[in-house]
């Protein structure tokens, strides 16, 4: 079956169509409330306290609730507080496809178990990479940050797909590299779609709204991305030890076929990711061997 989310399952098994699951998403962002918002709503921090947090979230990938508890905004009984009444309150995709109408209660139990048991086998937090891949280890911790962050940065949910080796790759809407010397030397690539370069923009830049951004902020704010896995990267290959620098990011150069071509000197670590929606993300480390 391989890595998918279970919108995407239903729709393959026509159980339901493409435009429900659209409807039941929305009904879900409708309905679901943030951890940081329910923790405004009840009291428990306040709205200048959670920026704060956002913004240290781009230095240190954590997620928020953990986060507000480290800078000392709440304790630990709230943090518990508040995840408790967020778990009460959460919709599932296949409990919104219900509360809508397009699919009864038993069809989605029935789908759900096949699903969670195929999707089982890449569930894992082990990030496993090819055999000879260099500094391996320093390759794993940066996926890791970047896979974090998409998440706690960027709120763009997904899953990743198995790492491969590769000589080649066909690039997004926006390509950026950012080069690391040092212990460690080679350059981490973020290729990403027009709507997760958005979502992007929007998360660093604190805005909500969905205005159309002037195309040098947005490639700005994929750059940013890059700085911030990096910088975070870099911090923990310090703490093993070892001496990286990063150099400023800048676009990736690519002919008008869009392809990132590896050059001969370095190994091509290709990271893709399966997303919800159309933020579509992939992430590359190109190594010297």
């Amino acid at each position: 079956m391989g890595v998918k989310f279970f919108g995407q399952y239903l729709v393959e098994k026509q159980v339901v169509m493409a435009e429900q699951i659209r409807e039941a998403i929305e009904y879900q962002e409708k309905t679901n409330i943030t951890f940081d918002d329910l923790a405004v709503e009840m009291g428990m921090v306040d709205p200048g306290e959670v920026l704060r947090a956002r913004k240290q979230q781009q230095k240190e990938p954590l997620p928020i609730d953990e986060m507000l508890v480290r800078m000392g905004y709440m304790t630990t009984f709230q943090r518990e507080a508040v995840l408790n009444r967020q778990r009460g309150r959460h919709v599932y995709l296949g409990q919104a496809l219900v509360e809508l109408g397009h699919v009864s209660h038993e069809t989605i139990e029935e789908h759900l178990t096949v699903f969670e048991a195929d999707q089982a086998i890449y569930r894992t937090d082990d990030i496993r990479l090819p055999a000879g891949v260099p500094e391996a280890e320093f390759c794993k911790s940066t996926a890791d940050v970047a896979f974090k962050l998409l998440t706690i940065v960027a709120w763009i949910k997904h899953r990743p797909e198995e790492a491969r080796v590769v000589t080649s790759f066909t690039g997004r809407d926006y390509i950026v590299s950012m080069s690391f010397v040092g212990d460690v030397s080679g350059m981490f690539v973020v290729s990403a779609s027009r709507a997760a370069a958005l979502s992007m923009t929007r998360a660093l830049l604190n805005s909500d709204d969905n205005e159309q951004h002037p195309e040098e902020v947005v490639l700005d704010a994929v750059k940013e991305f890059a700085n911030v896995v990096c910088g975070s990267a870099v911090a923990k290959a310090s703490r093993m030890n070892r001496k990286v620098e990063i150099v400023p990011p800048d676009e990736y150069p690519v002919e008008e076929d869009r392809i990132v071509h590896v050059p001969e000197d370095m190994l091509g670590l290709f990271l893709p990711l399966v997303v919800a929606g159309d933020a579509a993300v992939d992430f590359a480390l190109l190594m010297n061997h």
